[in-house]
């Protein structure tokens, strides 16, 4: 079974399109200011590309690298945070 590390640091970023849509889900989130959005579970193995869950980043550099636009974003202080490597 792989590790993972439970971490902690704000806040984080996730890169999105121009209009506000995940880049890469199938069920395009949109993420406008002061909208909640939730992920009906997680699935930490990093093996998957698109896993279930939301992936988002520690940095703006690194939200970058998923869309032209950043936004940050707030995690519940309850809601796990998972390290798989390239997101979170």
């Amino acid at each position: 079974m792989t590790q993972h590390t439970v971490i902690r640091s704000l806040p984080y970023y996730k890169g999105v399109t121009k209009d506000l849509k995940s880049p890469r889900q199938r069920r395009k989130l949109t993420y406008t200011e002061g909208s909640t959005v939730t992920a009906d579970g997680i699935d930490p193995d990093p093996s998957k590309d698109c896993g279930q869950g939301i992936n988002f980043c520690r940095s703006i550099a690194e939200a970058l690298a998923w869309g032209p636009v950043v936004v940050e974003i707030t995690v519940p202080a309850k809601i796990k945070v998972v390290d798989t490597g390239g997101k979170l």
